[in-house]
């Protein structure tokens, strides 16, 4: 999975090194987007996989460049082994190339995951039991590619790895978890 977010993250800034100026030809990009999406996040710690639903919202500072901030509520009920349900907000950039029809992008966004309840098998080997919610640092890392259907809509796919740290446990750790969104934007 960490060599499919690198080539992600390669291919992006190729693009964005390798493509001509073009910046006085191409229409003007949309400053607001607001979308809707369908995620999946495999917490290998768990050993789940969780889907969800959430929301979005992008700023365009121009055509490389957007800032964005995202809310997924995964809301499957499990027992305290799978960490009930899940909330996770990130926050971060967006940088790579775009066209009129197409966006290819690499995205560094740290945030916050909530769980209701909690029990890790921490390394090497032991459980670690902590009953209740519990709030761990996240930090999405991938690729975005986007569709642009026309000047007010958008199709996207987000594949990442979501780094979490577990703190309250002995030791603290952290591990990496695929996460892929798909949704549609509105763009503004």
């Amino acid at each position: 999975m960490q060599k499919w977010i690198f080539l992600a993250l390669c291919a992006a800034i190729l693009f964005v090194i390798l493509s001509p100026e073009q910046a006085h030809a191409q229409s003007e990009v949309p400053k607001l987007e607001l979308g809707a999406q369908f995620s999946v996040i495999r917490l290998t710690d768990l050993d789940t996989t969780e889907p969800g639903v959430g929301g979005r919202m992008t700023y365009n500072i121009n055509h490389h460049l957007s800032v964005e901030g995202e809310l997924n509520f995964f809301l499957r009920e499990h027992a305290v082994l799978t960490g009930g349900q899940k909330i996770e907000g990130l926050f971060g950039a967006k940088y790579g190339w775009r066209s009129d029809r197409v966006g290819i992008f690499g995205k560094l966004r740290p945030g916050l995951l909530h769980f209701d309840n909690v029990a890790i098998a921490c390394p090497p080997g032991a459980l670690c039991i902590k009953p209740g919610p519990q709030t761990n640092f996240a930090l999405d890392v991938g690729g975005v590619a986007e569709y642009y259907a026309s000047r007010h809509t958008a199709l996207r796919l987000d594949i990442g790895d979501t780094i979490i740290r577990y703190d309250g446990f002995a030791p603290t750790f952290t591990n990496h978890n695929l996460q892929i969104n798909a949704g549609v934007g509105y763009r503004f």
